[in-house]
């Protein structure tokens, strides 16, 4: 997972202009960054904004539409598209690069911790204390 090399993204829902990091469809187990030389079909993946409240939305209406409560969302294995639209529901998305983000870095760090916890609580159900310790040990060198 490298949160380094986040794809930015722009993008309109219901008239109102968003921006958020994509994920890609076939590799949400670790962000783009990890493989630079892959070229971004931005039509076929996830995208979660930045916004925080928003992504609350999308959790809340996810959950009603399968009628499972977060942890068991989480026990799915999940972490991604429980707060993530499909890229194919939005309206005028493209990439954008950092320095045209309007989005304060506190909120954009906000989205990112939140996905490094929903990892992490994957991880660290039935453990034992050495090797949860090497996984976290692991998981924030590469951050």
């Amino acid at each position: 997972m490298s949160l380094n090399n986040t794809i930015f993204v722009k993008f309109k829902l219901n008239e109102i202009e968003c921006e958020g990091e994509f994920i890609h469809w076939l590799d949400t187990n670790y962000f783009h960054g990890d493989n630079p030389g892959i070229s971004i079909d931005i039509s076929n993946g996830y995208i979660r904004p930045f916004d925080r409240y928003l992504r609350q939305t999308l959790i809340d209406r996810n959950m009603s539409i399968r009628k499972i409560d977060f942890i068991d969302w989480m026990n799915l294995g999940e972490v991604i598209s429980c707060d993530a639209f499909r890229s194919n529901e939005v309206n005028h998305l493209r990439i954008i690069e950092k320095d045209e983000i309007k989005t304060s870095l506190s909120e954009i760090n906000l989205c990112k911790k939140d996905i490094i916890h929903r990892r992490l609580a994957l991880n660290i159900k039935d453990e034992d204390d050495l090797n949860l310790t090497q996984r976290l040990t692991e998981l924030f060198n590469s951050i």
